[in-house]
């Protein structure tokens, strides 16, 4: 608010200009004096439902809303008042003023208002005031306050100023042009590699019972709760294709269901008569747990024996008949079965970080030294190179990566080659970066761009600057909104 208040030249704003005289305009016309009903105060003055309800209607053309898009708009729209009236009295507290001939000028200016050859009719002027209901001092008060709230938001884009060396510095920020090349080393890669003996997860196990269990807890449905599962193989003839007769496709999988309990091979017939994906593989469906199954298809599926046919099961798709392979029965894992698992997986994990963070040390010392991506290091770990390209000097995220601030700002001072100077933690996993290739901005094409970088970057500022001191002035308010009234 203080750059504001110290505001120099910049340009102007109609668009915006045009969107407040309306708003104001509007809030300001047909007004009937206050009611009882109060839906904010706003340092002490009210706004009442009858001027908010004629907002609201304003924003909705008068059509009925329903409750989630009502509650939204209404607090836009009690936003917007808010907003509006703290313009006002800021614009009383600047001092300053809108004169009657500028009022004037601007109804003249107004097209709805304007014969055919662009002179102003007083005819049509004032037919509009009747239809709006309201009288010509009505709507001069509510022009002269959208014209009073204008001043004060020109005032403020004057105070956004965008110097030679701000709008090249941007223009360099966004056209210089970084890749990055980097490897990951994860915890994970190195679990493998960390030996414990048999005794050794005795004893930890002996130490850690409340941490062995708290691990088994969180995995349990995931890992030591295996529901009942069953190997299939599946004929499905489908119903689901226009002009195809349900039972004609029942009778046809009934003769199919026949060959088969004649001897027939499933995977034969599935080959030659199911339309199912799997009937390239002749109806190989897989293992599969009993909840991934649809229930009618589950139902009937364990209702058979391992080695039998299942009853024929109408689906969405059509018909269908199963063989079962093999019937896997639920398992649990207790807590004693799984502890020697869990101790060990946990000294794993306890050990893995100090193993990933030495590699991620040497492969960073061999980087540097050589220049070269030490494929040989981390092809033997199952570990590989990932590049991206084309990253902003300003950017603060690397896709594959995430928030990578420290990476990128230590790229923005290196050049093309460099291997970046240490290691980087991002969440859980380890980088060993190298900024591959850096495409400094072009700086003569800058001479002949810089004139529409200049606006741009001008109308986002002023954009950014107008909403943050709007914002500014209510919160310095006292402001109090109460229960929304309803349309």
């Amino acid at each position: 608010m203080e750059k504001m208040r110290a505001g120099t030249d910049s340009f102007a704003i109609q668009a915006l200009f045009v969107v407040i005289v309306v708003s104001f305009v509007f809030w300001g016309v047909g007004g009937s004096g206050p009611t009882s009903t109060t839906v904010a105060t706003i340092n002490g003055d009210r706004i009442t439902d009858t001027e908010f309800q004629k907002e609201m209607r304003r924003y909705t053309g008068g059509r009925t809303v329903g409750d989630a898009e009502y509650a939204n708009l209404s607090q836009q729209v009690l936003t917007s008042m808010i907003e509006q009236h703290l313009l006002l009295e800021e614009a009383d507290r600047l001092g300053l003023e809108v004169s009657d001939d500028e009022v004037l000028r601007e109804i003249y200016g107004i097209e709805g208002f304007q014969r055919d050859d662009g002179s102003f009719s007083l005819e049509m002027y004032e037919r509009y005031l009747k239809l709006a209901g309201t009288e010509d001092v009505k709507f001069r008060k509510g022009l002269y306050e959208a014209l009073l709230a204008q001043k004060v938001l020109m005032l403020a884009e004057k105070s956004v100023q965008i110097g030679p060396q701000t709008l090249k510095a941007r223009y360099i920020e966004e056209n210089t042009k970084l890749e990055l090349t980097w490897f990951k080393v994860s915890d994970a890669a190195f679990m493998s590699e960390v030996e414990i003996s048999d005794d050794e997860v005795a004893i930890f196990a002996a130490a850690n019972p409340t941490r062995i269990e708290a691990s088994y807890n969180a995995q349990f449905e995931r890992r030591f709760n295996e529901p009942r599962k069953a190997t299939l193989h599946t004929i499905l003839l489908r119903t689901d294709i226009e002009g195809v007769e349900n039972d004609a496709v029942k009778a046809r999988l009934d003769g199919i269901r026949a060959e088969l309990e004649g001897g027939a091979e499933f995977t034969d017939m599935a080959l030659r008569w199911s339309e199912d994906l799997t009937a390239g593989d002749g109806g190989d469906v897989g293992t599969q747990a009993e909840d991934q199954l649809a229930p009618a298809v589950a139902a009937a599926v364990f209702a058979a024996e391992a080695g039998q046919l299942t009853e024929i099961i109408e689906t969405a798709r059509g018909f269908q008949l199963f063989f079962v392979d093999e019937i896997i029965e639920a398992k649990v894992t207790s807590l004693e079965e799984a502890t020697p698992l869990l101790a060990r997986e946990i000294m794993q994990g306890d050990a893995a970080p100090d193993l990933a963070k030495a590699f991620a040390e040497e492969l960073l010392a061999d980087w540097t030294s050589t220049g070269e991506l030490p494929l040989e290091k981390t092809t033997a770990k199952l570990l590989f190179p990932s590049t991206e390209g084309n990253l902003a000097l300003n950017a603060t995220t690397v896709t594959q990566i995430g928030a990578a601030g420290e990476i990128l700002a230590d790229a923005r001072k290196a050049s093309s080659g460099d291997v970046l100077p240490k290691v980087y933690n991002v969440g859980l996993d380890r980088y060993v970066v190298q900024l591959s290739k850096r495409d400094d901005a072009d700086m003569e094409a800058y001479e002949t761009e810089k004139d529409g970088l200049r606006t741009r970057m001008l109308f986002a500022e002023q954009q950014s600057f107008v909403a943050a001191y709007k914002s500014d002035l209510v919160s310095e308010a006292t402001i109090e909104r109460f229960i929304k009234p309803q349309i």
